[in-house]
């Protein structure tokens, strides 16, 4: 599992923690879960939330790691707009790094970022699944990029304050998920890739018209979905 502290966001938000789990085999009992979740009342109810409060994303429709995080980054700038319209600033795009390269992006002073997430689906964690989308269709994105009762690559995600710990948080993945924990840069791999799905959602197809290699063509796919997401909120 790989966690992330980024000073640049509000303090109940400013912490991320990302697992990539293949071969999971349980992914309809966490579903089940999720749906029970949401109709408990009371202090059973909350617990039961607390147990399945995670975005988890189909991992066999991210390209890259580098799709991933931009995704990620993209869904706090977005939603986490400066409370004050008025406040020029400007968005820190750097790509995040685990925090055990103890490298944060610098924060910016002059702007006051909302502590309140302006979402235009549940909340942050399927805010996500949104950004990670071709397009804005909520219904479409969350059935398109979240869990199915078929997922068997899952990438686990967690948004959380600046005191969350690590350990806490993947005893609570350990718990739910039933799969084999590996390291996040498996998503380089094509071997995860569903690349006949990715190329229909984001139109990829006339790219292998190209005139260039496998391996360009890849590379420009990648590119090209990356570019999609990464600049989705400003078109």
């Amino acid at each position: 599992m790989e966690t992330y502290r980024l000073s640049n966001f509000p303090p109940g938000y400013s912490t991320v923690h990302i697992a990539l789990f293949r071969n999971v085999v349980n992914a309809p009992d966490i579903r089940k879960k999720l749906i029970l979740a949401s109709t408990m009342g009371g202090d059973d109810g909350e617990r039961a939330r607390q147990a399945v409060d995670f975005g988890f994303i189909e991992a066999r429709l991210l390209v890259s790691r580098m799709h991933l995080l931009i995704g990620i980054m993209t869904t706090l700038q977005t939603c986490l707009q400066p409370s004050n319209p008025s406040i020029s600033s400007s968005k820190d795009t750097t790509t995040p790094t685990p925090e055990s390269t103890n490298a944060t992006p610098v924060p910016n002073e002059n702007a006051r970022l909302s502590t309140r997430p302006i979402t235009r689906t549940h909340n942050l964690h399927s805010e996500i699944l949104l950004t990670l989308s071709s397009n804005n269709n909520i219904s479409e994105s969350l059935r398109r990029h979240g869990m199915s009762d078929t997922t068997d690559e899952l990438v686990v995600v967690r948004i959380a304050d600046a005191d969350s710990s690590e350990e806490a948080v993947w005893k609570e993945m350990e718990l739910l998920v039933d799969g084999q924990l590996v390291n996040l840069g498996e998503l380089d791999s094509d071997e995860l890739v569903d690349w006949p799905r990715v190329s229909k959602i984001f139109k990829l197809s006339e790219l292998d018209r190209l005139p260039l290699t496998p391996l360009e063509i890849r590379d420009t796919k990648i590119a090209t979905v990356i570019n999609t997401v990464a600049i989705k909120h400003v078109t």
